[in-house]
């Protein structure tokens, strides 16, 4: 076997085994797992209940738009942090409620913000910039907006772009893919170095790329497979129905489960990237001061 080729199995093996790992995370559930998520399901529950509270009962649909916002993007992050500090054999052991106070969960959701923003504002502002260079009109501009797709294209003064939008979409896509590879271990490296340091995150994924995206394809994969079987149960017992539009004290009870469940095979895909970034993190040689 040549030095290329076992370079390659050696990639592999770390790929298949991070997403084993993550496997085996899920599945053991122990007491300390139990409780985070009583915690988790607990928080959610009080959520949905102040959100429709709020926007059926009072009519404030933008303040209940807010905390179902809150729900969605801040209550996982502390079962996120307790994964990755068990794996990191760190103490995360004191419950759901207590990670709320670590400065560890704070710094995870800044970087979850960060992360986003570093990919969707460069794009954003470099398509809203070539379309006022290139003299785009207000309307056109509008109906793209509103109608993106190729038909679009045909709008009188911008068929003549179509070359070059779809060359500057379609490039602008795969930088804001690869930025977020190399910014897969972002989260991992916060809870290990209990700071946020976007630079650091990024050069931990150095010569990573092709095992991140295949440990997010095998993982990701595995984790949409499992939520669509999920899915595609509820649908065929009618659950989904009853969750959209059964009594309040269906409804509820079942949104969170719905959600709980996702989460739980969700945690897959952290923890095996967390493997893939301990092992790398181990691996490295050591500097002597």
């Amino acid at each position: 076997m040549d030095e290329d080729s076992a370079i390659e199995r050696k990639k592999m093996l770390q790929v298949l085994d991070a997403t084993r790992f993550g496997v085996r995370f899920i599945l053991n559930i122990d007491k300390q797992m139990v409780t985070v998520f009583v915690g988790y399901v607990i928080a959610v529950l009080g959520l949905e209940l102040l959100a429709e509270f709020i926007g059926k009962a009072h009519g404030f649909l933008s303040l209940q738009n807010v905390i179902l916002g809150v729900k969605t993007l801040v209550l996982p992050v502390p079962v996120l942090v307790w994964a990755l500090m068990k794996i990191l054999n760190k103490d995360g052991g004191g419950g759901y409620f207590s990670l709320f106070r670590w400065r560890v969960t704070l710094l995870v959701l800044g970087a979850s913000l960060l992360r986003a923003l570093y990919v969707a504002l460069p794009v954003i502002l470099v398509m809203v910039g070539t379309f006022v260079e290139l003299g785009v009109n207000g309307p056109a501009f509008s109906y793209m907006l509103h109608h993106f797709s190729l038909a679009s294209l045909t709008v009188p003064g911008m068929s003549n772009l179509a070359p070059l939008l779809v060359a500057g979409v379609v490039s602008l896509l795969f930088l804001a893919c690869y930025v977020l590879l190399r910014l897969a271990f972002l989260s991992v490296h916060v809870v290990d170095k209990e700071d946020l340091n976007l630079r650091e995150a990024f050069r931990a994924s150095r010569d990573l790329t092709g095992e991140i995206f295949a440990v997010l394809l095998l993982s990701g994969g595995l984790t949409f497979l499992l939520s669509w079987g999920i899915h595609a149960l509820w649908q065929a017992g009618g659950l989904l129905d009853l969750m959209r539009q059964g009594s309040l004290w269906r409804t509820i009870p079942l949104t969170v489960l719905y959600q709980t469940v996702h989460l739980y095979f969700g945690l897959m895909v952290t923890v095996a990237l967390g493997d893939l970034y301990i092992k790398t993190r181990d691996a490295e040689p050591k500097t002597v001061s």
